[in-house]
């Protein structure tokens, strides 16, 4: 066959370790500013999210913003699973985080290869680093989890594997 490529595994024969870990995140702070323009919106909308052929329209983000304001107070809930073999480990987590904090996550990772499996046992939306919150766009504006999510879910991660590894 052309165009195919094999490659040659080796087999592992050590133990596979697994472990998860439940915490939670702070929800995003909705500002006044936010809260009156999403009500704004849904008041010349009345309230139906008009179709969309890209992108998300005011409407549907004028909706998110206002059901997070009645959520602020509870937080989100995180369970990450790592399972570890050797030198290489797989850690998950529940929602899509910015591609720099996996990247940060497989640098620090005491594994040689680790891998982050984004949407792992749940949906929490997502996750965008510290910079691109002040930033702005899409991922940003339509996210649940707080502006430190970040910092948390990266000393999280690291904790989980560092823990795996030194098993």
């Amino acid at each position: 066959m052309t165009g195919v490529q094999t490659c040659a595994l080796p087999i592992f024969t050590g133990e596979l370790h697994a472990e998860s870990v439940v915490y939670t995140l702070p929800r995003r702070r909705i500002t006044a500013e936010e809260l009156a323009w999403a009500e704004r919106i849904l008041a010349e909308s009345g309230g139906a999210v008009a179709a969309m052929t890209d992108g998300v329209g005011d409407d549907y983000r004028a909706l998110i913003l206002k059901r997070l304001h009645g959520l602020e107070e509870s937080p989100l809930t995180v369970e990450q699973t790592c399972i570890a073999a050797g030198d290489w480990s797989l850690i998950g987590f529940p929602g899509e985080l910015f591609t720099e904090i996996g990247m940060k996550l497989k640098l620090a990772s005491p594994f040689r290869r680790t891998m982050v499996i984004g949407l792992a046992n749940g949906q929490i939306g997502h996750v965008p680093t510290k910079r691109a919150v002040g930033e702005g766009g899409y991922a940003v504006t339509t996210r649940e989890a707080g502006d430190d999510a970040e910092s948390i879910v990266t000393a999280r991660s690291l904790e989980l594997l560092q823990r795996l590894y030194y098993r």
